[in-house]
């Protein structure tokens, strides 16, 4: 588990606060992105009658590259490397709003 000593330790004393900050910040983020998989999730259970197998088959993979993303970051707490974190998560969320708008088309 990260500390902000441990930050401090290695940074600076600026970085005190910032895993706090971090925290939150990932924290929300990552509840915006299992909302959109949610979403992502119905949008394929929705069209799998109505969509062609090769556009079922992207959307389903969309699903999955972002799933790994989120899951990269929900497992490994995203605040040793924040920034990655980030990129992580909005990846995810393309990927399942992409999928969504696939879907619509």
């Amino acid at each position: 588990h990260g500390s902000a000593q441990a930050c401090v330790d290695c940074h600076t004393e600026r970085h005190y606060g910032m895993l706090n900050e971090w925290k939150n910040k990932i924290k929300e983020e990552l509840g915006y992105a299992l909302d959109i998989e949610k979403e992502a999730e119905q949008a394929i259970k929705a069209a799998e009658e109505n969509v062609s197998l090769e556009k079922l088959k992207q959307a389903k993979g969309m699903l999955q590259k972002g799933r790994k993303n989120l899951r990269m970051v929900e497992h490994g707490g995203g605040v040793h490397n924040y920034k990655y974190s980030i990129v992580l998560l909005d990846d995810a969320m393309n990927n399942f709003e992409d999928l969504i708008d696939l879907l619509k088309e």
